[in-house]
């Protein structure tokens, strides 16, 4: 019987174990995901004001690019979230 309970504890630590460093992962993930999307809005803010092919392409600039982005095997990447990322970049504080 004293063994099982020794086995409850041990199998008790190891669950607190992993949770409490997944919960760290996640956190790392989040913040290495919102660094990458700033990071992007600044690549396409960048491109947008001095890019010299911005007039000819238009509106088209997050759509060609995103299609772009798809064919190399980028995920996450829709034209949409291309959009947010510019727009992350745009309304963060130090981004000026």
């Amino acid at each position: 019987m004293k063994s099982m309970n020794n086995l409850e504890v041990l199998t008790h630590k190891i669950q607190e174990t992993n949770q409490f460093f997944l919960n760290r992962i996640q956190k790392q993930v989040n913040v290495a995901m919102t660094l990458r999307n700033w990071i992007i809005g600044c690549h396409i803010i960048e491109y947008e004001q001095l890019g010299e092919d911005r007039a000819s392409y238009g509106k088209k600039v997050l759509e060609t690019l995103s299609e772009r982005l798809k064919q190399k095997g980028l995920k996450g990447m829709a034209e949409t979230n291309l959009k947010l990322f510019r727009q992350l970049y745009l309304i963060s504080p130090n981004s000026s």
